[in-house]
């Protein structure tokens, strides 16, 4: 899973050049109380892995772009009469199946 964070607050043109370094919806750019526009990360799930940040010289000190290592992110789609959920368990309940057959012929 993608995780992205800024080490210090980014604004005005910075910002909007951030953001276009990312996927549609990654960062998000507001104003904050004192009209400043300000850079956001608004949802890093959306991170497409685009490294582009780190070639800008002034954005790249600026940003940490990193992946949390114990967390996966996969989608299930069905052309069956399954539901996507139904598909997943049904799934789980082979792969299980499986590991019993070869944990049977170890035990042997």
């Amino acid at each position: 899973m993608p995780c992205i964070k800024l080490e210090q607050e980014i604004y005005d043109d910075e910002a909007y050049r951030l953001q276009s370094y990312f996927a549609k919806g990654v960062i998000s750019v507001t104003k904050n109380k004192k009209g400043q526009v300000v850079a956001k990360v608004a949802d890093s799930r959306r991170d497409t892995c685009n490294r582009q940040v780190l070639e800008d010289q002034d954005l790249c000190q600026k940003v940490d772009c990193s992946k949390i290592r114990d967390h996966f992110l996969f989608s299930v789609e069905s052309v069956s009469y399954l539901r996507s959920d139904e598909l997943v368990i049904e799934a789980l309940n082979v792969l299980t199946a499986k590991c019993d057959v070869i944990i049977n012929f170890l035990d042997n």
